[in-house]
């Protein structure tokens, strides 16, 4: 499965993808499109970071 790290911290905070998809600023659907392919290790890095980011807000 493609973004195996992103989808295992998204399970682990309890982080849905909407949530991330708002934080990342682009529409659920788009990032359900990312996902499907291995990301490059820049943008990999910019979502964990936004994961961080919402599991402090909560």
């Amino acid at each position: 499965m493609c973004n195996e790290k992103i989808r295992q911290e998204m399970k682990r905070s309890g982080i849905y993808c909407w949530q991330l998809a708002d934080a990342l600023n682009v529409a659920e659907s788009t990032f359900y499109r990312m996902m499907r392919h291995e990301l490059p290790e820049k943008r990999r890095e910019e979502i964990l970071r936004a994961i961080g980011e919402i599991r402090q807000v909560d």
